[in-house]
């Protein structure tokens, strides 16, 4: 039976119990009437019992209520975030909303960590199907790119059961999208939003095209059609030594052919944030009996534009007694070998600019389709897309090879993102067969990221603005694309039995994923560099031939195209088996356990070229995954658990492809490790959980993880180069602590005031390789052979205030959020590791319905506006590896509703 028919009939119910109860009422009435005499009689006293009834409704799945409900009764330890929140939290997307889960914080703004474990050991699904990321740098999916106005629910899973994908650790979060409303309804959002910093300020910008406003720019950028091998500028001279031009004028029409208008940065005003959100939906019976068909739909549309100055990249070397400075992009002078002289005239501020410029929509759809209480159906449609439009200028030294004279670099970087995703579901019930439960799924996901013409531009010059014979600087030009699929098909199969007189579950299925990966990039190279301050600001500039006789030709600047090492394929296939108990033992136990086996094959295959011989990436693994969970319930409201669970993390593709990524701007070099195995966890996990009234939860939980061959992030300063690498072992354990109540017990006044808080205490522990520990122990004897995970928080605390009057149609909502030090990054040798800094983040929000269909919202969001830090520490001071502010913003949004 569909919500509305459930609701309706309850409704029906209610009512018709009060018409009963009328009719039995007046009876007596009239009864007592006629036994008390006009003269003043004795009265005849009669009681009469009544049966008693209850009188129910549906609680909506999404609602805080109902995701209440189906933690306590979930197999699994589980939090989750209901949709109704995002608005009261002031959340926008689904990276957001993952800050006010128990042990949850991002990265990057995008990457969600849980419990202390890097985005490798979690997984994101979409209605229960895994989706592709859009970065070929992680496995995690890009959370921001999911607005909350799709979202109705958010559930993180944080122990293992045999039918959840065995490739998460930390935690597996699953966005549902959102459910059918009840009745027809439009909604129409609009915001603005001002950004400290940002609005009304300089903002770093190059020309684009028409379809950059409809985040479509990349086709604008793409790269001109070329030959594989472009001419020779030498060799073009030399033949047009002899009169023949062909090669000079096959090499100019090739050095025209790209886009040249404007390489070097300008400067425009920055705006206000804008976003607009269209939704609709409704429910339409069909037929006589129980049959419905529901649809909703939304389209959002946004564009931020976010700016800092004055930031910071600084990078170092090996110590003797001292690190040594290799890179230095601050405002700090005494960082710098030249201190207080005068930059030249029309040099920007020392330090790091960053300007990005987002525009993103999003297109929801959901079809369902219910024939009977028995059958119901459903197709689910949803493509999002996103682009970057980034600037970043860095102004200082390059003190190992340049000292005293200036850096200048720039990274111009367009990237346009889009997931699309199709999925069918089924679910249909079997009365006569016990009410078994089949329910299927398909589903077919691609995501994109294409960055054309990504250019990276630099120059060295002195203090008077002349010219310094800098080589490994050439400017280059990138096309990036990376495309990647995936199709699921998935099934289901659940069959409640009688154990010990008590309903009890069997649980079966499989799951079969098939993705592919492309991944390529060509590479060009000016034959010109700019190396005084007025030709950076004039690059490129004459392009092609400039000049030319009978017997010569004069060329300006030219393309060439360079070598491609890094263009790879990959694919991964996963396929899984399973079989689950729910067993209810007594009255107050229940036990859930069964066995997944899930197989690997995952392979990388870089595309060869001539004088390179990459090695192919392999991961080929058959693991059993088994699970077992406890619930004891002592009383109706009161969960004890205990979960133990084998689980795995595999590698990305980039970190399994041997390939080599060069960053111009920090003089960093990725490398890829083909190398690599898979981490295989074992989690023991225990709550306590107590529902004491609804809407409200405290719990407390232990966890603990043991990792074999937990996959690490390792920087060596004295190259410059990033690479994966497995270590040995690791250990993660902690507790977390969770509380949500209204405030009521304190007096009717505090009834409408509720305060919710999370907080997540991690330790982390891995062993450091021989090698390395060899190297660290030139410099300190004593040096233990352990350190912490990278990417672990020693703890992440949330908290919030809400006040909610229904009658007066006013919210408010206090919210704080704030993650401990953590290991951003590992340093080979003595140089100690970068970590990054706590960044408290406070925001308030405002809301008031205005009238019955307008709602004005009012947020105001990182009000502390703390610096956002990566250091690297010595015992008695530290060092910037990174630093900036991201500033405060001020939004007002208003949402007209009709239903």
């Amino acid at each position: 039976m569909s919500r509305l028919s459930r609701l309706v009939c309850a409704r029906s119910l209610h009512l018709s119990v009060l018409t009963v109860a009328v009719f039995v009422g007046c009876p007596l009435l009239a009864q007592q009437a006629a036994s008390t005499s006009p003269e003043g009689g004795a009265i005849e006293k009669k009681t009469i019992e009544m049966d008693s009834f209850s009188v129910t409704t549906e609680v909506a799945e999404g609602s805080g209520l109902g995701l209440q409900a189906a933690r306590k009764n979930s197999a699994a330890i589980s939090d989750s975030i209901s949709g109704d929140a995002f608005e009261r939290l002031a959340v926008s997307n689904a990276a957001e909303a993952m800050t006010k889960v128990t042990g949850a914080s991002l990265v990057d703004g995008k990457y969600v960590m849980i419990r202390g474990l890097g985005d490798r050991y979690s997984n994101t699904l979409l209605n229960g199907a895994a989706i592709p990321t859009a970065d070929p740098e992680k496995r995690a999916v890009q959370l921001d790119q999911f607005p909350a106005g799709l979202i109705e629910s958010i559930v993180t899973t944080k122990s293992f059961t045999p039918d959840q994908p065995g490739a998460f650790s930390g935690g597996s979060v699953n966005l549902k999208t959102k459910a059918f409303p009840p009745q027809f309804f439009v909604s129409v959002s609009t915001s603005l939003e001002y950004r400290d910093g940002t609005t009304g300020e300089d903002f770093l910008t190059l020309p684009g095209g028409k379809k950059d406003r409809f985040a479509m720019g990349a086709e604008t950028r793409s790269a001109p059609s070329l030959s594989i091998g472009l001419p020779d500028r030498t060799a073009a001279s030399i033949a047009a030594r002899s009169g023949n031009f062909t090669l000079a004028e096959e090499l100019d029409r090739a050095s025209k052919l790209f886009d040249n208008r404007g390489y070097f940065p300008k400067t425009k005003t920055a705006g206000p944030d804008l976003g607009v959100s269209i939704a609709l939906g409704d429910q339409i019976p069909v037929g006589k009996g129980d049959g419905l068909f529901g649809y909703t739909a939304s389209v959002t549309f946004d564009r931020d534009f976010d700016h800092f100055a004055g930031g910071e990249q600084n990078r170092f070397e090996g110590i003797v007694t001292a690190p040594q400075i290799k890179l230095a992009i601050t405002p700090d002078r005494t960082q710098l070998t030249y201190r207080n002289a005068k930059l030249p005239a029309g040099t920007p501020p020392l330090g790091v600019d960053k300007s990005v410029e987002t525009i993103s929509w999003s297109v929801f759809a959901k079809l369902a389709f219910r024939p009977s209480q028995e059958q119901e159906f459903s197709l689910d449609l949803l493509h999002n897309q996103a682009a970057d439009d980034t600037v970043q200028r860095g102004v200082g030294e390059q003190q190992r090879d340049y000292p005293g004279n200036v850096y200048e670099v720039y990274d111009l970087l367009y990237t346009e993102r889009k997931v699309s995703s199709v999925q069918l579901n089924g679910k249909n019930r079997f009365p006569g067969w016990g009410d078994t439960q089949l329910e299927t799924r398909l589903s077919y996901s691609k995501s994109t990221q294409d960055q054309p013409d990504y250019r990276t531009l630099a120059a060295y010059y002195d203090l008077d603005g002349a010219p310094v014979n800098a080589t490994g600087v050439q400017p280059n030009r990138f096309f990036r694309e990376l495309a990647e699929d995936s199709t699921e098909v998935a099934a289901d199969l659940t069959r409640p039995f009688s154990f010990l007189k008590r309903d009890a579950r069997f649980k079966t299925g499989f799951t079969w994923l098939e993705g592919k990966r492309d991944y390529s990039e060509q590479r060009f190279q000016w034959s010109n560099r700019p190396q005084s301050r007025a030709t950076l600001e004039s690059f490129p500039g004459p392009i092609g031939i400039v000049d030319r006789t009978s017997s010569s030709v004069t060329f300006g600047n030219t393309i060439a195209r360079l070598q491609e090492p890094n263009n790879y394929d990959a694919s991964q296939t996963i396929a899984a088996a399973y079989v689950m108990v729910d067993l209810p033992v007594t009255e107050r136990v229940r036990t859930i356990t069964g066995l997944r086996l899930e197989t690997t094959e995952m392979e990388t295959k870089p595309v060869r070229i001539p004088g390179l011989n990459p090695r192919d990436g392999v991961v080929d693994s058959d693991d059993l995954l088994p699970a077992f969970s406890l619930v004891y319930s002592p009383t109706p409201r009161t969960n004890w658990r205990a979960a133990y669970g084998k689980t795995i993390a595999r590698p990305t593709f980039k970190e399994l492809t041997d390939v080599r990524y060069e960053d111009v701007f920090t003089l960093d070099t990725y490398l890829g490790n083909p190398l690599l195995v898979r981490t295989v966890v074992d989690n023991v996990d225990l709550r306590w959980e107590w529902f004491p009234r609804r809407g409200q939860v405290f719990a407390a939980s232990l966890f603990y993880k043991r990792l074999k061959d937990p996959i690490e992030v390792v920087f060596t300063p004295a190259s410059g180069s990033i690479q994966p690498q497995n270590v040995d072992r690791g250990t993660v354990y902690g507790v977390e602590i969770e509380m949500s109540r209204d405030l009521g017990f304190l007096g009717e006044s505090f009834k409408a005031l509720s305060v919710g808080s999370n907080l997540a205490l991690v330790a982390s522990e891995v062993s450091i390789p021989e090698v390395e520990m060899a190297s660290i122990r030139l410099q300190e004897p004593r040096a233990v052979n352990r350190r912490e995970l990278a990417g672990q928080s020693p703890y992440v605390f949330n908290a919030d205030l809400t006040y909610d009057g229904r009658s007066s149609g006013t919210s408010a909502s206090l919210s704080y959020n704030i993650v401990g030090e953590r290991l951003s990054l590992v340093q080979f040798g003595s140089l100690p590791d970068v970590y990054e800094q706590p960044a408290g983040s406070l925001n308030f929000v405002f809301s008031q319905r205005i009238t019955r269909h307008l709602r004005l919202k009012l947020s105001a969001k990182n009000l502390l506006d703390p610096p956002h830090e990566k250091r690297v520490g010595f015992e008695t001071y530290d060092l910037i590896y990174e630093r900036y502010r991201s500033g405060r913003s001020f939004a007002v949004a208003c949402t007209w509703l009709f239903e």
